[in-house]
C-alpha cells in the first residue's frame, strides 16, 4: 500500500531541521535538501525495518504518529510563517512536503 507521509523542514540560516509529522522521525543538517534527502532514507530505513518485525510489532510502528504537540507546533510555525512573518522576514524557512512511502 502506498501513501503520502506528510513532513516539513524548518530552517534557520544554516540550521535545517526536517520532520516527519506521521512517523514521528527528525533529522538536523545544513540545507533544506539535506535535511530533505536525509529524512528520505530515515523514511526508508524504519519502513524496512518495520517490515522485518513480528506483524503486531510492524503494524504498531508503521502507524505510530508524532505527539500532537508536535503536530500543533508544525501548524503554528506555518501559520506564523504565512500570516506574520510573510514568509520569512526574520529569517525562518519553512517547507511542507509530501513523501511517497510504501509503508
Amino acid at each position: 500500500m502506498e501513501r503520502n507521509l506528510l513532513c516539513y523542514a524548518y530552517g534557520h540560516g544554516s540550521t535545517w531541521e526536517a520532520i516527519c509529522i506521521d512517523f514521528d522521525l527528525a533529522i538536523q543538517g545544513h540545507s533544506v535538501r539535506e535535511v530533505q534527502d536525509g529524512l528520505d532514507q530515515m523514511i526508508k530505513s524504519f519502513v524496512a525495518d518495520a517490515h522485518n518485525e513480528d506483524s503486531a510489532t510492524s503494524v504498531r510502528l508503521l502507524g505510530r504518529r508524532a505527539p500532537l504537540m508536535v503536530r500543533v507546533g508544525f501548524a503554528y510555525r506555518l501559520l506564523k510563517n504565512l500570516i506574520i512573518n510573510r514568509g520569512g522576514k526574520n529569517g525562518d524557512h519553512y517547507a511542507g512536503y509530501d513523501v511517497p512511502c510504501r509503508a
